[in-house]
Order: structure tokens, then C-alpha cells, then sequence
């Protein structure tokens, strides 16, 4: 068990700041280096709260700064007193990889990702700097990353050498040899804490140059209790829960949330700590603070910034095209909403997988403001240069976005503006790449500052919260008045052992690096328990028993007896709730209905569908998708197989067709079918499909007993059950004996039972039959499928349905089915124009249905149990 307290160990001093001797200590000029930037901030609000308290209403600024700053201020220090000649330039982490970026080509092992290598093989440089792995060890030369790596380690050392350079990796070594040679001033005391095992490199720092004195963090003799759940999101409400009765008993507890895998799953504990801790969703500030932030480039405002580089130099996938538009952060306009939505829906019909701005420019002759950005844009990225610095294009495109009016939006809130300082700052790193890169071409710096600000992590300010969200890394040194550890598993106590692939696995394990045995990741994973232990008065942890379908098994590193919890229990009851259910709306005005047989066919799937489309209009937006719709694949086979018939007119003239003129004649109706896809990029493989798909079917065609094609595509009036529709017959062919046979093209499957229930899935052939002047003689789907051409359907006696590539429908006799298909389109018109808008979906209804969100049958659960079949229609 790592969590009994325990004292301090020998030769530590205990830090505390309310003390006055501890104050005093600071104010005589003692210097504190911190772990991180959260516990430096913590110490200086502890101090200045002892101050206040003490009376006193000014005081000197403690000098209490994170390592890495203390790193950067003393090497100002030395650089203004140093000869100008002598100083090295600094890199920031930016330029430091830019340089391995051109040391990685110059070997001999090709890669395709040179980037995502460079920082890789950067990584491995501070991991070998810091725990003074020897770069000329034999260990490189035994596996191949590892020599690949010596290669570019050497090079990009050589190019440090040539342009006297220093990295975060050298630079304590530099310093160590400014300070012993008496040319920085240091404070006469420094002490330090919150640090976990350090590396050789900072320990020698701190110990043997800075002669720091190691301060303990305040240790708690904790309550535990262990608790697992049945799932992780079981698990954060738990949390959720927890802080919120913990805050209500005493709003100003300090509370700690420790989440091992916080990358993974902080959207899931901020959706949850939100919807308990700050229902409201603009109330400010929240109650939690979430270390480790998202990617800048995640931020809404830095996303919108790059989404409209993007789409002036090269284009945008169509969503996130589409989804610019509507930012609030690019030329905003009020006046232009309803606008830009109509151009929103204009470009998804056209179903093109990217956009340019040209595009939108051509079509938004409704909004003036949009246009008119988009054109003065458009104009500066014609004049700039081929190849750049990479300052030029830093100024290039912040100019770009101030065209755009970015980031305009109203009434910024801290976030937006935190990042929108954020994006600047990474201009201007991204301009000082002039030191370390060769001019760009446009694609090369757009790509590069992508980059950048994915890789850059955005943590908003921390303004001292109740509730702070953090990994176990970053909650060294602090202490609170209650603290839970989520994910106490074996997944994450001990961590998986993860060695670097570009250091010698035994070099690696003789210096002990992070994640390079499982031995090594043991003793750190105790190490942090126990840290984590001695954290808090009251400490909880806690782990899910199974993600998914995978079982999961606590920490063996942690002893005692897990309570099982089966729900989170509520702090607060519900407010009761009435239902109402009201699936009926008003009938009807008028008999004429739009929609024509689709309308039947939707009240035969579900009463609320047909009510949607066609009493509320409601239409769903077109997804744009890579290649041919099946929509349109289908409405083109229609208008050239209508094309075809209109020229051809009988099984006659097509039998007297011979092959080369049949062949013309196919290819003439698809090039005139296809002018809807003129300028499509898959407008020619389209045409050698359709062409292939109709003599496919034609050949089926010569097989069938002589006809003549009556109409083709023949609009028509259907009355039934008070509805007056508009409906088109796609063919219609008589019969040597006189009969006429009514044709519906499919280009999906066509199932058996179509026709067989009360409901029938495919209800537009009957409803021809039963509304026609006169009964026709059989009904048929022609479903037109590559490798399977058939004809479906059924007839009157004697049977029509004789060929092997007939198949009869489960439909009975076609004579006594009429009146019954009379009977049932009857009453699904009548309930529709009675206004029924019941919730009742047929198998399968809701699989391809886009009203969900809007009725919300998987909450009424009326999908469970519902078969899948082989009906697929087009």
C-alpha cells in the first residue's frame, strides 16, 4: 500500500509559505524553481495571501518560477552583459525542429513522413541530452533507427556547431559553464520543489552548479476509499457528483481530479463536469479548470483562421468549406444569415468534394460582404510570391485574415481572446523560422504553421478554479483538500512499457529513461501513488471494471477493498415530468399534395416521416459524398433509358438493331443523360458504367415476349382517400394480346415482400394500378444492377412472368390483390390527410430516415428488435 504518510525525508525543510520566517526568507531575495507554471502561480498566491493576513498591504514580489523560466531568464541575464560575438543564438522548440527537419534527408533511409520523424528523432535528442546518453556508444550501431538516428544526430549537431546554435536540450550545460565562470549573478539562496525523479542534466544543475536545497511539499495522513464502477462514464458522473456536493458543503475547497489518460478522455469529463458543476452553459467562470488543453488549432478561432487560409491557396474539403461560411469569426453579417445558409444548401447540392474560393465567390451574389472579402482576398493571393521567408508569410497571411475581418465576432469571450493572442504569438514564431529555414512556397508555409499550431498545445488561463483537472505529472508539489484518482487500473498503474525506438534499448534501461522496462515503469508508477497519497486529507480512487466489452482489473500496486458502485447516485432529485403525447396534427387544407407516390410510400414507413416531409417541409442537408450519388445515378439511368425508349419505341426495332448501331445508339442516350454531371471528375468512368448497365439490360429486354412502349416517364393524376397527387409512370408497355404492363426502374435491390404486408415498403406501382382508368395486366420493378438484371413483379392471367430472369413477387394473385392494395393505399392516404403523424416506424423505416433528431424514436426505443432484410431501393 503506497499511501501511508509519511515525514519528509532527511536533509528536507518543509515549505511553508504562510509562515512569516518563510516570507521574510523570499523577501531577502531566496529564489523557489518550481516544476510547473501551476505550482509557481499557487506559491505566489499562498504567499501574498500570508502577506495580506499579516497586516501588511505591500511586499516585495517572491521570486518563484518554473524551471524552464528560471532557464530563460538567466540566459537574458547573461546575453545582455555578454560580447555580441561570443553569444550563440537560441532556438526555440519551433526552429530546433525545423533544423532536425533538414538534418533527417540528409541520410541515407528515405522516409515518408519527414516531419512526424523529425519529432521523433527530437524527442530522442533531449531524451540522450538529459540523461547523458553517449552518442558515440556501439549500442547505435546495432539496429537501424537507432543508426538512422546517430546519422541525423550527428548532422544536425554539425549544424548547430556551423551556426553557433543552442537548444532547451544544451542549454543547462551552457549555463553551467557561464556560471561557473562567474558571468551570471545568481540569487544568494535558491531552493526548489514539486519535482518527480529528475534527469541527470537538471540534477547536476541544480545540485552542483545552482547549489539549490530541495524544499518538501505539506503531507497529509489520508482517509481513502476505493471505488469501481461498471463503466468510465459511470465513473465521471461519480466524479461529477462528488465535486459538486464537495463545493455545495464548502464553495472554497481546493479539489483535485487526477485522470491518468486525460488526453483521451477530457471531452467526456468536461461534457460531464459541466452538465453538473455549470448547467449553464455561459456562466463564467466555470468551477473546473482542465490542465493539458487541446491543440491551438482546436481552438474555434484559430480553427476558422486556418480553415480560411486553406481554402484560398488550396481549397477546402466541402464540409468544412461549408462550415466556414457559417463562422462568426470571417466577414460577420447579421443581414447575410438567411443568405449564406441558401448558399450553404446551393453548394452541397453540387456535390463537389472540395470547394475553392472561387467557387463560393461565383455563387454568393446574395452575400455582398462575403463576396466582397472573398474578391479582395482572391486578389492578394494572386500578387504573392512563389517562394517566401517564412516572415514574409506570416505577413501575408495575418493580412489575409484582416481582409476577412477575423476575428470580428462580437463580444469575444476570454477563451476566444486568449486564443486569438495565442494565434498571434505562433506568428511570430512562425516568422522567426527565417533563422533556421530557406524561402517557402506558399503550400510548404501554410503546411509548416499547420503544424505548428497543432502540435502547440492552448491551456486557457487558469483563474484559480475549486476544481482542478490534471494528470498526475502536473499535480507534483501541490496539495488539496480532497483529491480523486480516476483510472486506478492496471492499464495505468503500472504504465506499459514504452522505450523510445530511436535510442538503444539498453542504454535506455541503464539510465533508467521513462517507459524503457517494466521495472522502470513499476517504480515510477509507485512512486506517483504515493506522491499522490500524501497529496490530500481525503483522498478517492477509483477505476471502471470494463471499457466496452473489455474487462478491466484494478492497480496491483494498490491494497484494499474495492467498493462496487452500480450507479451514481443523484445529489439532487429531478423536477417531475408531464409527457404528452400528440401524434396527430391538423388535416388537411386541400386534396393536392406534393410528394406524388413518395408521399404514400412515406406515410406506408411511418406516419410522423410523411408528416415531416410534407406538412412541416422539412428536407435534410445533402451530405456532400466522393463520386456519384446513388440519386443521381439513379435520375441518369431514368432520362437515358427514357431517351432510349422515345427512339427505339418497340422489342421489335431493338432486335432489328445490329450491334455497332445499338451500341451508338446507347452511348448518344448516356452522353445526353449525363449533362447534369457536365464538369463532374467522374463524369467519363460514370459513362462507361451507365453505357456497360444499359446493354447489360438490354440484353435482358430481348428475351421478353414482343411489346411496345407506350409512354415513357408519363405524368398522371392519382385520387385516393381524399388526396389529389401528381404522379409519373416510368414506362409503360403493351402486350401483343393488348395488355398493358406498368414499368418502374431500380437501380438498388428489389426484396420479395414488398408488397405483402399492410404497409408495403414499395406502395408506387400498386397505387398506379388501383388509381389508373383502366387495371393494367401485371406490374413490374426492371431493376437495372450490374451482374443483376431482373424483372420483378406480377401479372395477370395468363402469367407474363415466365422467364428465368422473372422472379414473381409474394403477392398472391394479381387479380385478387388489386381491390386489397385499393383497400390499404385507401387508408394510408386517408390517415395522412386526417393529419396522423403517429410514430410508428415499419422495420427498417428509421435505418435510412433523416428525421431522427426530430422525433426522437430512439428515445421512445421503438427500434429495438427490428430485423434487418435485403430491401435496398433506388
Amino acid at each position: 500500500m503506497f499511501f501511508a504518510a509519511s515525514p519528509p525525508p532527511p536533509g528536507f525543510s518543509t515549505l511553508n509559505l504562510v509562515t512569516p520566517e518563510q516570507s521574510q526568507a523570499l523577501a531577502a531575495g531566496a529564489a523557489v524553481l518550481t516544476s510547473t507554471a501551476h505550482l509557481a502561480a499557487r506559491l505566489r498566491a499562498e504567499h501574498s495571501l500570508a502577506q495580506s493576513a499579516a497586516g501588511l498591504r505591500a511586499w516585495p514580489t517572491p521570486d518563484i518560477r518554473p524551471l524552464d523560466r528560471f532557464l530563460e531568464d538567466t540566459w537574458r541575464a547573461w546575453l545582455y552583459t555578454a560580447p555580441s560575438q561570443a553569444a550563440p543564438t537560441l532556438l526555440t522548440c519551433h526552429q530546433a525542429l525545423s533544423v532536425w527537419e533538414q538534418s533527417i534527408p540528409a541520410g541515407d533511409w528515405p522516409l515518408l513522413d519527414i516531419p512526424g520523424a523529425a519529432a521523433n528523432a527530437f524527442r530522442a535528442w533531449n531524451l540522450a541530452q538529459s540523461y547523458r546518453l553517449p552518442l558515440n556508444s556501439g549500442a547505435f550501431q546495432a539496429h537501424e533507427d537507432s543508426l538512422a538516428f546517430l546519422h541525423w544526430a550527428h548532422d544536425y549537431e554539425q549544424r548547430c556547431r556551423d551556426e553557433r546554435w543552442l537548444d532547451e536540450a544544451t542549454l543547462p550545460d551552457f549555463l553551467a559553464g557561464r556560471i561557473k565562470a562567474r558571468e551570471v549573478d545568481l540569487p544568494r539562496h535558491i531552493c526548489y520543489t514539486g519535482f518527480d525523479p529528475l534527469p541527470p542534466a537538471v540534477d547536476e544543475f541544480l545540485h552542483d552548479v545552482l547549489r539549490a536545497h530541495p524544499l518538501a511539499v505539506p503531507v497529509h495522513a489520508a482517509t481513502l476509499s476505493l471505488q469501481r464502477f461498471p463503466s468510465p462514464a459511470e465513473e465521471a458522473r461519480a466524479v461529477a457528483l462528488w465535486a459538486r456536493a464537495a463545493l455545495m458543503r464548502n464553495p472554497t475547497a481546493r479539489l483535485a481530479l487526477i485522470v491518468p489518460d486525460l488526453d483521451s478522455r477530457r471531452l467526456e469529463l468536461e461534457h460531464t463536469l459541466r452538465l453538473e458543476l455549470s448547467p449553464e452553459p455561459f456562466a463564467a467562470p466555470a468551477p473546473f479548470h482542465i490542465a493539458l488543453g487541446p491543440p491551438l488549432a482546436a481552438a474555434p478561432p484559430v480553427c476558422a483562421a486556418l480553415a480560411w487560409l486553406t481554402l484560398l491557396l488550396e481549397g477546402l474539403p466541402t464540409p468544412e468549406a461549408l462550415a466556414l461560411l457559417r463562422s462568426p469569426y470571417l466577414a460577420p453579417a447579421p443581414e447575410e444569415t438567411v443568405a449564406r445558409a441558401e448558399l450553404d444548401i446551393h453548394l452541397r447540392r453540387r456535390n463537389r468534394y472540395s470547394i475553392t474560393i472561387s467557387d463560393i465567390i461565383s455563387r454568393a451574389e446574395t452575400c455582398p460582404l462575403l463576396r466582397a472579402a472573398g474578391l479582395d482576398c482572391r486578389a492578394q493571393v494572386n500578387s504573392l510570391p512563389d517562394r517566401a521567408y517564412p516572415h514574409t508569410w506570416a505577413e501575408a497571411f495575418a493580412k489575409l485574415l484582416n481582409t476577412a475581418h477575423w476575428p470580428s465576432a462580437p463580444n469575444l469571450t476570454s477563451p476566444e481572446y486568449q486564443a486569438v493572442q495565442a494565434w498571434t504569438h505562433l506568428l511570430a514564431a512562425f516568422a522567426s523560422l527565417d533563422a533556421t529555414l530557406p524561402p517557402l512556397n506558399r503550400s510548404a508555409a501554410l503546411s509548416r504553421l499547420r503544424r505548428m499550431a497543432q502540435s502547440q498545445p492552448f491551456q486557457v488561463q487558469n483563474e484559480g478554479a475549486p476544481l482542478q483537472v490534471m494528470g498526475p505529472l502536473e499535480s507534483a508539489g501541490l496539495d488539496f483538500d480532497a483529491l480523486w484518482l480516476t483510472g486506478a487500473d492496471e492499464r495505468n498503474f503500472p504504465a506499459p512499457a514504452n522505450p523510445n525506438p530511436f535510442l538503444p534499448l539498453s542504454l535506455q534501461r541503464a539510465a533508467r529513461l521513462p517507459g524503457s522496462s517494466s521495472d522502470q515503469s513499476l517504480a515510477f508508477s509507485a512512486h506517483l501513488l504515493a506522491r499522490i497519497g500524501r497529496a490530500a486529507p481525503s483522498l478517492t480512487l477509483s477505476y471502471a471494471d470494463h471499457s466496452g466489452d473489455e474487462p478491466i482489473r484494478p492497480s496491483p500496486l494498490i491494497a484494499g477493498h474495492w467498493e462496487h458502485q452500480p450507479n451514481s447516485l443523484r445529489t439532487h432529485e429531478l423536477a417531475p415530468l408531464d409527457r404528452v403525447a400528440e401524434s396527430r396534427g391538423p388535416a388537411i387544407a386541400h386534396p393536392e399534395q406534393p410528394g406524388g407516390a413518395s408521399l404514400i410510400k412515406d406515410m406506408s414507413l411511418c406516419a410522423f416521416r410523411a408528416f415531416a416531409a410534407y406538412r412541416l417541409a422539412c428536407r435534410e442537408l445533402d451530405d456532400p459524398e466522393p463520386g456519384v450519388t446513388p440519386c443521381v445515378h439513379g435520375s441518369v439511368v431514368h432520362k437515358a433509358m427514357e431517351m432510349f425508349w422515345a427512339e427505339t419505341q418497340s422489342h421489335a426495332a431493338l432486335l432489328g438493331l445490329s450491334p455497332p448501331d445499338l451500341s451508338a445508339r446507347i452511348e448518344r442516350c448516356v452522353d445526353a443523360a449525363l449533362g447534369t454531371l457536365a464538369g463532374h471528375p467522374l463524369q467519363t468512368v460514370e459513362r462507361q458504367r451507365l453505357i456497360a448497365t444499359i446493354a447489360e439490360w438490354l440484353d435482358l429486354e430481348k428475351t421478353r415476349s414482343p411489346f411496345t412502349v407506350l409512354s415513357r416517364e408519363q405524368r398522371t393524376a392519382a385520387d385516393i382517400g381524399g388526396l389529389h397527387l401528381d404522379v409519373r409512370i416510368d414506362r409503360i408497355d403493351s402486350l401483343a394480346d393488348g395488355r398493358r404492363l406498368f414499368l418502374d426502374y431500380k437501380t438498388g435491390k428489389i426484396g420479395k415482400s414488398v408488397w405483402a404486408s399492410d404497409r408495403p415498403s414499395e406502395p408506387q406501382l400498386p397505387l398506379y394500378a388501383v388509381t389508373a382508368p383502366e387495371p393494367p395486366g401485371g406490374l413490374l420493378f426492371a431493376q437495372l444492377r450490374t451482374g443483376e438484371m431482373r424483372l420483378t413483379g406480377a401479372s395477370s392471367d395468363p402469367p407474363l412472368l415466365n422467364k428465368k430472369d422473372v422472379q414473381q413477387l409474394d403477392a398472391g394473385s394479381f387479380t385478387d390483390q388489386l381491390p386489397l392494395w385499393r383497400e390499404r393505399l385507401t387508408t394510408l392516404a386517408a390517415r395522412y390527410a386526417s393529419g396522423d403523424a403517429s410514430l410508428d416506424p415499419a422495420p427498417q423505416a428509421c435505418k435510412d430516415c433523416p428525421y431522427p433528431p426530430l422525433c426522437r424514436v430512439h428515445e421512445a426505443n421503438l427500434t429495438a428488435g427490428q430485423e434487418d432484410n435485403d430491401e435496398e431501393t433506388v
